[in-house]
């Protein structure tokens, strides 16, 4: 599914990119994130043409569930605060470990929106960057599909199947 509907996911994060564009936090994209997931992400395009199986599938499950049961417990133990910036080492292993995740899946999400979400961003500023850097990654994800076979006209036309849905509830959300 991933060659159909990484594209897709384009026309979303195109018409967010550009209606927004002006509180896309190009400093942080460019210098804080691209460098570390972008690295990670050619790494993960690279595993996915090489390893294929359950038990990576298996191990992103578990680390998004162990991530999420780790920020459930913080919340529980101190409601209303905030969470706390990762430190320089911690905030790399996650922006890395998203290229990876983005690269082997499209789903980079989690371990992304865990880091940069700690910075403290405003919404609109942390929606339209996270928006500008899916972008960028499916881009270079649907490029790479091409460049081995993997995006086919069947994948195509599933595509323009999901095109009207897209655009229905990206104008239906951001009511």
């Amino acid at each position: 599914l991933l060659p159909s509907l990484v594209p897709a996911d384009l026309l979303v994060n195109i018409y967010i990119v550009y209606k927004y564009r002006k509180v896309v936090d190009r400093e942080l994209l460019f210098r804080r994130i691209l460098p570390l997931m972008g690295l990670g992400l050619l790494i993960g395009i690279g595993a996915f043409q090489m390893v294929h199986g359950i038990l990576l599938k298996k191990a992103l499950g578990l680390l998004v569930t162990l991530l999420c049961t780790r920020e459930l417990y913080g919340l529980f133990r101190s409601p209303g605060g905030s969470a706390r910036e990762l430190s320089r080492v911690n905030y790399a292993a996650s922006v890395f470990a998203a290229g990876i995740t983005q690269g082997l899946f499209a789903s980079g999400g989690p371990l992304i929106v865990y880091a940069v979400g700690r910075l403290g961003l405003v919404k609109g500023s942390f929606r339209s960057t996270l928006s500008a850097l899916w972008l960028l990654t499916n881009s270079v994800l649907t490029l790479s599909y091409v460049a081995t076979g993997l995006l086919t006209m069947t994948n195509l036309r599933f595509w323009a199947w999901l095109a009207p849905a897209i655009v229905i509830g990206t104008v239906v959300g951001e009511r």
